[in-house]
């Protein structure tokens, strides 16, 4: 379920990104700020678009908890659970 979630995760961030590599060497403790080069605007519209796929609705307390792609992968697990 962890890599079906993490391959949904950069089917979702892949509009957010620059360069396809990127997205090729994230994994679940990838960083998205640091390695990914996201800041909190994209975050939040990254969650906006997980929220919509996955019908679920994600508190602002979570957010400001989010490092990774792990962590992002383990909210979404715990929502749809």
């Amino acid at each position: 379920m962890e890599q079906e979630i993490l391959a949904k995760l950069k089917e979702l961030i892949k509009p957010y990104i620059e360069f396809d590599d990127d997205l090729d060497k994230m994994g679940l403790d990838t960083n998205l700020v640091e390695g990914m080069n996201f800041d909190s605007a994209d975050l939040v519209e990254i969650i906006l678009d997980i929220e919509e796929h996955y019908e679920i609705e994600v508190e602002d307390e979570e957010i400001e908890n989010i490092r990774t792609a792990g962590d992002v992968v383990n909210l979404i697990k715990d929502k749809i659970a």
